[in-house]
Formats: C-alpha cells, sequence, structure tokens
C-alpha cells in the first residue's frame, strides 16, 4: 500500500502577503520614532491575489475541492514576536473570500522576524508560544465565539484543524511609522482520504472508524517552528451517518504507521495494520483504500 502525493486546492502549501505596520501614537503627535525601536504597532496583512500567488494558494479557512479554500471574515491568527519575545498578539481577517485582510497590534521594530500561526488559541500553561493543537478537537473562532469541533469524516470539518504557520520580516520605514514584509504560511497537517474494502468488497456502511498508533495530540512552538511533546493515542471518528469515504487529518509523520479500525452498521468490526512506516508531510492530500479484515 502506498501513498501518493497529490496537489490539490484542499491544501495550497503557501499563503503569500504583504503587511503594514504603524505606531499607534496619537495622530497628533509628530514625533519621529526610530525604526530600531521596539514601539506597539498596527500590523496589517494583505492577501491580494498576483500572478505569483494563486487565490487558492493564498486561502485558508473554507476547506473545498470545488470551488478552493477561502478566507472567513473574524478568522484569528496568533502573532508572535521571535526576535523580541514578549506576549502572544491576535491579527483577525477582516472580509471574506480568496483575498483578505489581517490586523492587528504587536510590539516591533525594524528587521524584526515575527511568527504567525492559525489559529489563534490560549493553551495550558504559561508559555503561551507553545501552542496545544490536537487532532480529537479543534478549537477556532467563529464570529467572536469559540467554536469546539470533532473530526466527522467529512472534508468541511478540516477548516477546525487547520493549523498552519509562517513567518514574516518587518522592514520599518524611515520615521518608523510603517514597515513591509512577506508571510509565507504553510500547513502543519496532512489529509488521508480513505476507502475500505473487505474480501475486495467496498465497505459502504461504515458508522466508527479509528486510526490507532498515530499523533493525537502535540505543541507547537512558534519560536521555533517546530513540533514538542508529542502524544501517540489514536483517532476515532463516528460520522452523523454511516460513509464509505473518509477525510481525515493528521500530523506529519515520518514513521506513520496506523492501525485501522473500521465498524459498520451490522456490528461487523475490520481491521488493518501498516506494518512499513511510511512519510507523511505537511500540506500532502493522499487517498488510498485499506484492505481491511475482520
Amino acid at each position: 500500500m502506498t501513498l501518493k502525493k497529490i496537489l490539490s486546492v484542499v491544501l495550497g502549501v503557501t499563503a503569500l502577503g504583504l503587511f503594514s505596520c504603524a505606531s499607534d501614537q496619537n495622530n497628533e503627535d509628530n514625533t519621529v520614532i526610530s525604526p530600531e525601536k521596539s514601539v506597539r504597532r498596527t500590523l496589517t496583512i494583505s492577501t491580494n491575489a498576483d500572478e505569483q500567488t494563486s487565490a487558492s494558494a493564498k486561502s485558508r479557512s473554507i476547506v473545498s475541492l470545488v470551488d478552493g479554500n477561502k478566507w472567513e471574515d473574524g478568522d484569528v491568527f496568533l502573532a508572535y514576536n521571535i526576535s523580541e519575545p514578549h506576549s502572544v498578539e491576535q491579527l483577525t481577517a477582516k472580509g471574506s473570500g480568496n483575498e483578505t485582510t489581517l490586523t492587528g497590534d504587536i510590539v516591533c521594530k525594524d528587521n524584526d522576524k515575527i511568527g504567525v500561526f492559525y489559529p489563534y488559541k490560549l493553551s495550558y500553561g504559561s508559555v503561551q508560544s507553545k501552542v496545544h493543537v490536537s487532532m480529537l478537537k479543534g478549537v477556532v473562532t467563529e464570529n467572536h465565539h469559540v467554536v469546539e469541533k470533532e473530526q466527522d469524516g467529512t472534508l468541511e470539518t478540516i477548516k477546525y484543524f487547520d493549523y498552519s504557520y509562517g513567518t514574516a520580516t518587518v522592514k520599518a520605514a524611515q520615521g518608523g511609522r510603517t514597515a513591509s514584509g512577506s508571510v509565507a504560511m504553510k500547513k502543519l497537517y496532512a489529509v488521508l482520504h480513505l476507502d475500505f474494502t473487505a474480501g475486495g468488497a467496498k465497505l459502504n456502511n461504515i458508522k466508527k472508524l479509528t486510526l490507532s498508533n498515530v499523533i493525537e495530540e502535540a505543541r507547537f512552538n512558534v519560536l521555533t517552528g517546530q513540533f514538542e511533546d508529542l502524544t501517540m493515542g489514536a483517532i476515532t471518528i463516528t460520522p452523523a451517518s454511516s460513509r464509505s469515504e473518509f477525510d481525515v487529518a493528521v500530523f506529519p509523520d515520518q514513521n506513520f504507521k496506523p492501525e485501522f479500525t473500521v465498524v459498520t452498521d451490522e456490528g461487523k468490526t475490520y481491521k488493518f495494520e501498516v506494518k512499513t512506516g511510511l512519510k507523511v508531510n505537511g500540506a500532502d492530500y493522499l487517498p488510498f483504500t485499506v484492505a481491511v479484515k475482520e
């Protein structure tokens, strides 16, 4: 059984945008602020489509194979100054569609490196730059409300697990009032598109799917851009109604050896264990058929 990597609009690998940041001083105050001085600035990230970066590559929030991914108004991102760490800050999407603008306040100066992570969320412990991420339950902000979702085997629900990360370098103009830069958001997960056969026949009435021996949760360090504290476990999906195919988000794993367990409406249980480790990378879309046995 092999995994085939497919370039798909489900997972745009890169999201490019320009940003500017201006000082939050009173407009009536004409004091010049040096670009080298760290001050609290309003950071604006624009995601305008151009010839070099397709709209589908920049879009993130609404996941669709037909219409392409789209941003949603109110999507909230985490921003963290890597060069001069302070507290984590928020950037919020203003507008929906393939193009949008993210705005928020952050302390920065010329040449500072800013880490940007989706979604913004508060994590357990005092170090908020180490974000708790899970494939058991996704937590995002929608319409200014925190929404929690479990995977249900549909592509639409994966937007709640759309962990993405990129960095930007601030270039402050003389006077320190504005700055520019770019950010490339990369996917931190892969999507498995699964169907199952038993005895050569496709299973069409699966009421529960479990992937065991997989990374179920971890912490993502925005400072280093790496996963930490990986926890192995199981992802169990119970769809609203029986399904024949499942879309499942999983963390990258260079030795991916899951055990699949499916339960049908008739109460029959089928299994298959991957013996040889497979390479699963961020932004992969991996369809494959699993031949299970009772």
